[in-house]
């Protein structure tokens, strides 16, 4: 590539990568575009262009989308060029692995998740899709940021648009609105100003999703579906050519947790001459008839820097027993710090 090229190509990648961040109402630092805009462009050289497309046109989980974009980056370097990363291949069930790793001897297929969203959110889900419909024909070209408490339901869904339409005109950057009032408050809204992006109307931005301030952690159950749900991609029983992983950017997530989801809930035992010891109900995912075949383990993603979201990650592997002889081909493959085991306890909360 030409030095005249090369510098159109690296100013492309930091134009897609301001454009990305302009959807967000994150203030990025020119250090977060020109991470991102190196990571677009190694994406594009070792041929997934395709994740690439997906991150500039998203509109709404964008950090979703970026978990994924860093994790593919941060595989191709650790990797090389000798290791073949495809997104979304066609061939492996009823719906696309989110990504193919094809290795010398193995194949990979990692099924990614971002465990973020609380349980009262995805509940409410289906109302923030309402709200983002119903904005759109505010005559005001701003986003907003919406968070909802719980007790707000479809009977607030036209009273919070009226609220939206009075308060975005007048409304500045930086300042908490509160629905109805600041003695009932059932939804929280900010406004700002799109960055180099034309709107239509009031747009529904996508802060929620990158929320740094750090939550208690979903409980085992809601983690355990978590899993459950990205495991349905997986209808190949584990094998050389399907070592089926389930990967999550996991940062609010307590150790604790995820082992109790993957292994089973803990249990203190008090045996016969005041013996203090430990056990693990049979309840863990990694126990359940289909999974229990399918998955070989949980890799969970912690960014060494939480304020940061363009990262590599640091990685920590839940291996399911039943395949614990495809421990070293994992590790063969992945920058894994820690493997944990059933019998193993965490000492502490947060990795």
């Amino acid at each position: 590539m030409s030095l005249a090229r090369l510098f159109f190509y690296q100013l492309k990648c930091r134009s897609a990568a301001r454009q990305v961040f302009a959807r967000t109402k994150y203030q990025a630092r020119a250090e977060d575009i020109k991470a991102l805009a190196r990571n677009m462009a190694l994406l594009e050289e070792q041929g997934l262009a395709e994740l690439n497309r997906r991150l500039i046109q998203a509109n709404t989980k964008i950090f979703d989308t970026i978990a994924e974009h860093n994790i593919a980056s941060m595989l191709l370097r650790h990797l090389g060029k000798s290791t073949r990363i495809a997104y979304e291949q066609q061939g492996h069930g009823n719906r696309p692995v989110d990504f193919t790793i094809q290795a010398p001897e193995n194949t990979y297929l990692l099924q990614m998740k971002r465990f973020a969203v609380l349980e009262y959110e995805n509940r409410q889900s289906a109302l923030l899709r309402k709200i983002e419909q119903k904005a759109t024909g505010i005559n005001s070209r701003k986003f907003f940021d919406c968070v909802l408490r719980e007790d707000f339901n479809e009977a607030d869904l036209s009273p919070l648009v009226e609220f939206l339409e009075a308060t975005a005109p007048a409304s500045v950057e930086g300042v908490t609105y509160d629905y109805p009032n600041s003695v009932n408050v059932k939804a929280q809204v900010q406004f700002w100003e799109p960055k180099k992006v034309m709107l239509e109307g009031l747009t529904l931005g996508s802060a929620s999703d990158m929320s740094m301030i750090n939550v208690t952690g979903l409980a085992s159950d809601q983690i355990r579906t978590s899993i459950r749900n990205a495991s349905g991609a997986f209808t190949h029983t584990v094998g050389a050519n399907n070592i089926n992983l389930v990967i999550a950017e996991a940062d609010k997530q307590c150790d604790i947790d995820v082992g109790e989801a993957c292994f089973g809930t803990e249990q203190e035992v008090l045996s016969t001459g005041g013996r203090h010891t430990w056990s693990r109900q049979n309840d863990g995912i990694f126990s359940e008839p289909g999974i229990s075949d399918n998955l070989v383990g949980l890799i969970i993603l912690r960014r060494p820097d939480r304020t940061k979201p363009i990262s590599d990650y640091e990685m920590l592997l839940y291996v399911n027993e039943k395949h614990v002889g495809y421990l070293p081909a994992i590790q063969t493959v992945f920058p894994v710090q820690k493997v944990i085991r059933y019998n193993m306890r965490p000492d502490k909360r947060n990795f």
